[in-house]
């Protein structure tokens, strides 16, 4: 109330453009503006405190899709496995042909990939070969369920989530069970310690945990 009345008025003629601004009192319009500029620096202050805790609530989010969407194929598993005399699918990618996931389970929310589009899927449905190859630059989670029996083992891994530079903290693995971890990078070793020691006993591949850390981000 003590910087008015002012009035700010312009105007045109031939000559040109115009205008005038009258204040109450000598320096009433450079308090005012610095009140806004204070205003201004106050809300700039508030958005930088704000963001990386907006930041952290996306990635908790994020985190939190990418474990149900790890959970869903875990159990996805499971039922196709008491449908096919106990044997978990060879891929991922007959539980796409038998309807039980659509392509965007496959597919992180940290990440970033596409998932599969739909004319491709379309025209993949019933031939889960060549699904599993346009699959391989769509799909973020890896499976090791191939060659697998259905036992509930809640040690041995069945699903786990690619990591990358946007996947921070840790990736989610879901265990044959269907129960699902996030596991920070830190603990990795530990978390596919049975499953390496399980899969070296029967002849297969193991995770290979330290390709895994390098593919981390730093």
């Amino acid at each position: 109330p003590y910087l008015t009345p002012g009035i700010t008025a312009s105007w045109a003629d031939a000559a040109g453009i115009h205008g005038i601004s009258h204040a109450a009192f000598p320096g009433a319009g450079g308090a005012d503006s610095q009140q806004a500029l204070t205003v201004v620096a106050v809300g700039a202050l508030g958005t930088a405190i704000l963001l990386p805790s907006l930041g952290r609530a996306r990635e908790l989010a994020n985190r939190s899709a990418d474990a149900a969407s790890a959970r869903g194929l875990a159990q996805s598993c499971i039922v196709y496995a008491a449908e096919h005399d106990d044997k978990f699918p060879d891929s991922l990618a007959p539980l796409l042909t038998e309807g039980m996931v659509i392509p965007h389970q496959l597919v992180s929310k940290r990440s970033g990939t596409p998932p599969l589009p739909l004319a491709q899927f379309t025209a993949d449905q019933n031939n889960p070969a060549q699904l599993e190859k346009d699959l391989a630059g769509h799909c973020d989670f890896v499976y090791l369920g191939k060659g697998l029996t259905s036992d509930t083992n809640a040690e041995i891994a069945l699903i786990y989530q690619n990591p990358g530079p946007r996947i921070q903290d840790g990736i989610n693995i879901a265990f044959e069970d269907g129960h699902t971890e996030f596991v920070k990078y830190s603990g990795l070793r530990d978390a596919f310690k049975a499953t390496n020691a399980y899969r070296k006993a029967h002849g297969m591949s193991v995770v290979d945990v330290d390709a895994l850390l390098k593919a981390a981000p730093k």
